[in-house]
Parts: C-alpha cells; structure tokens; sequence
C-alpha cells in the first residue's frame, strides 16, 4: 500500500499479488480494495448478490403496501432493513462488477506477458478463474431466481460516448443523482441509477486513459476527444488532461506548513471572517508522529494541491481549516450551517469535498463536517487519497469517553451510521486502484464534477482559466 495515495514502483501488479494465496477461491477483501470479495464469504445471510437484490425487492414492496395502508410504522421498520442490506452491496459484486474486473485483470495480465514477467502472469491469471467462477456462480443464482442482468457486450449505455472524458463525466452526473435518490430514500431509482453506473464503468476498457494509450502507442493526443459535439473540447478537462498531483514531501516541517496556509490565506481576498464561499473541503492532516511538525501533515499537502488547481481553473478558494490561521473550527462549520448563514445574511456553502483518506476515516470532526453537509443538504465529492482504505468497521470507532453513557453512545452510532451509509452509496475520484496523486484524468474530472455540483445548486463560475 501507499501513505495518501503515493505509489510503490510496481503499483498495478506488484500490490496485488502478494495477496494472492493458494487457494484462489477465497480472496481477500483487501485484493482490490472491497471490489472484489468472494461471494458468501463475508455474510452467511446471502449465497449471492442475486439473493441480496432479491430481498431489497420484496423489502422495497412490503414500504410501499405500508405506505398504502399509512402504517408508517411498518414501512420505518422495512426502510432501516433496506438501509442495512442496501450497505452490504459493496461485498457481492454484480454480474457487470465481475465482467469489468475480469477485463482489468486481463489487461494487467497482457502487459505482464509483453514485459515476460511470467510468474505474476501466472498469478493473475488464477485471478481470472477465480472472478469467472464467481461469475458462474452469480449467474447461475440469476437465472434460478428468475431475473436477468444484461452481459457487458451488449450494453446500450454509453454507446455514443467517444472519450474517456465524455465517459467520466456522464459518470459523475449519475452519481449525483444517486446521491440525490438515496437522500430521498428512493432506494428504487438509487438502485436503477447506480445499475446504469456499473454499466459505464464497463467502458472503461475500450475508453483507456492517455498513461494507458501511452503504453501502447506513443499518440497520446487522441485522449482529448471532442466534447458536447462540434470541435469544443471541455476547458475544465483541457486543462488538466494528463495532470499529476504533486505528493506529499517525506516530512512537513512547521516552515513548510506555514506557507501552505499563508499562501491560501491570500488568495482569499478579503478578511477570512467575512469570507463565505460557495465551495468547501474536508480532510484529515493525517500527522505522522515523529515526521511532521505539530498539525502538519500529507493531507494538508493534498488539500492544498486540490485547492489550487481549482483555483488554476476559476474556482474561488473554498472554506477549509487551512485558511483559519487559529484553526477556528467552529467558524468553519458556521459556513455549512444554512441557518447560521441565513441569520448572517450569508450564502452557505454548497458543495462540500471530502477528502477521503485513512486518517479521515478516524477523524472525529470529520465525520461532524459531512454530518453537516448531508443535513444542509449540500452536494458532496469524494476525492480518493489512499489506494486502500480502512474496513467499515474501523470508521469512527466510538469515542472512549462515551462508552458509559448510553444516550451519548447511541446518537454518536446513529450519526455514524447515517455518513458511513452515505459514503459507501458513492463513487470517488478516481475509483478504486488509482488515487488522485496517480491518475492523469482524476484532477480533470474533479474539476468537472465540482464545476456540475455548483451549477446544479445555482452557482455559475463565470471565469474559466486556462493553463
């Protein structure tokens, strides 16, 4: 693995097959980061993902027969279940997840042959088995239950898509209306989108991105393909086509962290107590203890490269910590609070990107800040800064000094709940197996979906910069 996304040498193979144990059939969590778990190993409750979505149906009708009747009891108690089962999703890949991560693997595999790295070929190549009798597996659960699930040649979605930008982008506009559907609790149309979803990410194969071209052809231009019709090419992707993020020094120093504040402080523009922008980010420092300087750490670093190239691009400098030189944070969280601002005269925030790393994933004041965002009902991006991340289950463990008060304990386990659901119902920039310190295209695509989100809650950026 890699500290906030910075890469071993090997990345592609050489993380992975390590992993790999005789016994290819079991397959650990870990191998791709929770996208490919071995069916039935992680539960007893489901033999499949077929008999999972199978019973988020039958759920989903007994709400609406609850609802008919307006026993809303019964509809709360099934819409919690559907809650609970809809976060299982992540652990039974679908019959579309299966067939995107066998052409992955084969891919991975063609280039281990071409640089005669036979043993690893070898071991992808069990991969490969073992994803195919998943497959079977899920297949053959299907078609007892009754239902279909059309095979990845034949998809119809994104059939007049020409580039990997086009691709990215229709990608990031259905998930925001998962996002939107999931708020609503209309699980149904949630279901349907994120479907269309996994589709798309099919294409990801034959839409390669220009590392990807590269490797096997040196025209790498053809990566930058028309967008919208007519020769327009989208500034914001233009921009940042094959932009690598700078990574983390090996230590921040106090000088060093300084500056990084001082520097976004400026570009304000004004006082940072009257400053409410349209935009915000949240992210954990991620200290490293006997590296960094106290409240120094790669995920300010992070932050600050995210930051900046927005800036690059148009886009004002969002509220985030780094700009309160007091680290006020209840000045920060004022800014995501739509009645605070609304007493102010104030525009709240309407976007918020979370940076999401191991470290935030432990902090506290993190899990408050999205809290806030999902209360205020703002937009959120999530931004992919470590290549593998914690398990569930190590989220936001309950805090020491609440485990002898029931009351305390619960509310905190029900906000956790409530953003751990939330964030396991999205995709990051980018997937799983690049971060945005690795991937070429991610800052493009950030900068698109941050540039949609504000325009689909009424924010127009008038000034578009190019590089």
């Amino acid at each position: 693995g890699s500290i906030y996304g910075v890469p071993h040498h090997y990345k592609s193979v050489l993380q992975i097959v390590p992993m790999i144990g005789a016994a290819t059939s079991q397959l650990s969590h870990d191998l791709y980061d929770q996208k490919l778990p071995s069916i039935g190993t992680t539960t007893s409750q489901f033999a499949s993902r077929a008999d999972l979505e199978a019973e988020l149906t039958t759920l989903n009708e007994t709400v609406q027969q609850a609802l008919a009747t307006k026993d809303h009891a019964a509809a709360s108690t099934s819409r919690d279940e559907i809650y609970e089962l809809e976060l299982l999703r992540i652990e039974y890949p679908t019959i579309l997840e299966l067939d995107t991560q066998i052409a992955q693997n084969q891919k991975e595999m063609t280039a281990a042959i071409k640089r005669k790295d036979f043993v690893n070929a070898g071991k992808i190549s069990d991969v490969i088995d073992a994803l195919e009798q998943q497959k079977k597996t899920e297949e053959d659960k299907t078609q007892e239950l009754g239902g279909t699930e059309t095979p990845a040649e034949h998809v119809p979605e994104g059939a007049a898509l020409t580039s990997r930008i086009e691709l990215e982008d229709e990608i990031q506009k259905l998930t925001s209306r998962v996002q939107t559907a999931v708020m609503e609790k209309d699980f149904k149309r949630a279901t349907d989108v994120q479907n269309k979803i996994s589709k798309l990410e099919l294409l990801k194969v034959a839409l390669p991105t220009m590392p990807d071209i590269g490797e096997e052809n040196d025209d790498t231009t053809s990566e930058v393909q028309k967008v919208g019709g007519g020769n327009s090419i989208s500034p914001l992707a233009e921009a940042t086509t094959s932009y690598i993020m700078k990574p983390p020094p090996e230590s921040i120093d106090a000088e060093t962290g300084q500056d990084l504040r001082t520097k976004l402080i400026e570009k304000v523009g004004c006082p940072v107590g009257e400053y409410f922008p349209a935009w915000a980010t949240s992210y954990a420092t991620g200290h490293r203890k006997g590296i960094d300087a106290q409240g120094c750490g790669p995920g300010m670093h992070i932050n600050s490269e995210i930051i900046n190239i927005a800036i690059q691009n148009g886009f004002g400098v969002p509220m985030t910590g780094m700009v309160f030189a007091t680290g006020d944070w209840k000045a920060y969280m004022a800014r995501l609070d739509n009645e605070i601002c609304e007493m102010l005269g104030k525009e709240c925030a309407k976007v918020l990107v979370v940076l999401q790393s191991n470290a935030l994933f432990i902090s506290y004041p993190c899990l408050d800040e999205i809290e806030a965002a999902l209360d205020n009902r703002m937009k959120v991006i999530l931004i992919r800064c470590d290549d593998v991340l914690l398990s569930k289950k190590k989220w936001w463990p309950l805090p020491n000094n609440q485990k002898n008060d029931i009351e305390r304990s619960i509310a905190f386990m029900q906000k956790r709940k409530r953003v751990i659901g939330f964030l396991a119902s999205q995709n990051t920039i980018p997937p799983p197996g690049e971060t945005i310190l690795t991937s070429s295209s991610a800052p493009g695509v950030f900068l698109d979906a941050l540039d949609t989100a504000l325009k689909e809650k009424g924010v127009v950026i008038t000034s578009v910069q190019r590089k």
